[in-house]
């Protein structure tokens, strides 16, 4: 018969960010998120260059998350380019578009707008911060939700109450 605690994975949760143990996530695999930041971020031509077929971009949000190898001996695998983040906006969390020109990572204390800055590993005690940007519109404010799944290797972390520190 097989131990069922061999196969025992933390399943999906929530928690609000107003709080100091909600806005930590610590998985299993030794692998730390934590909600850093919510900002409404400037209009800027759709792709970084203004045309007719790229008109201003609004509405803009930029989550900033950290992510540490706190509790592994071994490197941790990342899903190479970024973390896998999906944003949700109003009561009934429509999904919302990532405005895909903003991302980056700050690893080693310089942003890349590129996605390209992100690590594919982390190693025992390392960490890094990396941005995104998505297109939440005012209707869809009143509740901001930030779901977090890194590199598909456990079940996602909620991030809620968003909308309470987005500045």
């Amino acid at each position: 018969m097989l131990n069922c605690q061999q196969y025992a994975v933390k399943l999906p949760s929530e928690g609000s960010v107003v709080t100091d143990k909600g806005k930590v996530d610590d998985r299993i695999d030794g692998l730390q998120v934590t909600f850093v930041s919510a900002e409404i971020r400037p209009d800027v031509p759709n792709g970084g260059l203004q045309t007719k077929e790229r008109p201003i971009q609004g509405d803009r949000v930029r989550i900033t998350l950290s992510m540490k190898n706190y509790g592994s001996t071994a490197p941790i695998p990342l899903a190479p380019g970024s973390p896998y983040i999906a944003i949700y906006g109003g009561n009934k969390r429509i999904a919302m578009k990532r405005d895909n020109s903003w991302s980056g990572s700050g690893d080693q204390g310089e942003w890349t707008d590129t996605g390209n800055g992100a690590p594919t590993r982390l190693v025992p005690g390392s960490s890094f911060e990396w941005y995104d940007t998505y297109i939440i519109p005012p209707q869809y404010r009143d509740v901001i939700a930030i779901s977090v799944g890194a590199g598909g290797m456990d079940p996602t972390y909620t991030f809620t109450d968003v909308e309470k520190v987005l500045k």
